[in-house]
């Protein structure tokens, strides 16, 4: 799959590729969505009703950088 980035940081002739990997451990960006929920504790608002928050986090994090390469296009033309 190619996924073409809109963005200002690279050049129109820079490319990105990175390593996907066969498991989590070998990619070189994970997103982990498994961190923990975390609960608030219970309080009791105006309505004397017991009401707990709750909060789920995630991350998005580079794993290896060395499985990501930089190159530029040369001799193409659209």
């Amino acid at each position: 799959v190619i996924k073409v980035i809109d963005t200002n940081v690279l050049a129109a002739d820079d490319f990105i590729f990175g390593y996907k990997g066969y498991m989590a451990g070998d990619a070189a960006t994970i997103l982990a969505e498994w961190i923990p929920i975390y609960f608030t504790p219970t309080f009791q608002d105006p309505r004397f009703k017991n009401e707990q928050g709750v909060m789920s986090m995630y991350d998005l994090f580079v794993n290896n950088k060395d499985y990501y390469v930089k190159g530029k296009v040369s001799n193409y033309s659209a």
